[in-house]
């Protein structure tokens, strides 16, 4: 089948892609391939380097996480000991935070103070145990808010340590 002469069809092959019969290609499609090839670079340094944040990212979680898991553990064990130390003492020792609320105290302290078991315990105030003791006549005869007041002017004025002796109602010192 040949085309017939009066339509106007010609066979010749048409020229190849982004190509005139004879021209060299044109400088807009040289321009957008030269962009699509840097955007292709960028994005795969972009991936490299959000790669290695990420990694950087991860390997710092874990080694916080390693510490973290460290420094639990030596709390753990200065724990431990302080509580070896704090019962190994003859003394009673009660030990309270900024507010004047019991945070620990050895098996000594607790005979010493007379306290019952249920009201000496962590959170409560060194004021309601001042006031138990003085009440109990921990302090001789006193008048209570007196001495309540007085124990916890001493306490403020510090230091956090210091030795107290006193007449128990069961004769003791």
């Amino acid at each position: 089948l040949r085309p017939a002469p009066e339509c106007g069809l010609s066979m010749a092959p048409a020229p190849p892609l982004g190509k005139s019969a004879g021209a060299p290609m044109a400088p807009a499609v040289l321009i957008i391939a030269a962009l699509l090839v840097l955007a292709a670079v960028a994005a795969g340094v972009w991936l490299a380097r959000r790669q290695a944040t990420q990694r950087w990212v991860l390997a710092g979680l874990l080694r916080a996480q390693e510490d973290a898991a460290a420094a639990r553990q030596r709390a753990t064990t200065r724990a431990a000991w302080m509580e070896v130390a704090l019962e190994s003492l003859p003394e009673g020792v009660l030990v309270a935070d900024a507010a004047l609320r019991v945070i620990h105290w050895n098996a000594r302290f607790a005979t010493l103070a007379g306290l019952p078991d249920d009201l000496l315990r962590e959170g409560a105030t060194l004021e309601s145990l001042l006031r138990l003791s003085a009440e109990a006549g921990e302090f001789g005869l006193v008048d209570v808010d007196q001495e309540v007041a007085g124990q916890l002017a001493l306490i403020a004025r510090g230091p956090s340590a210091f030795p107290q002796l006193r007449h128990r109602p069961d004769g003791g010192i």
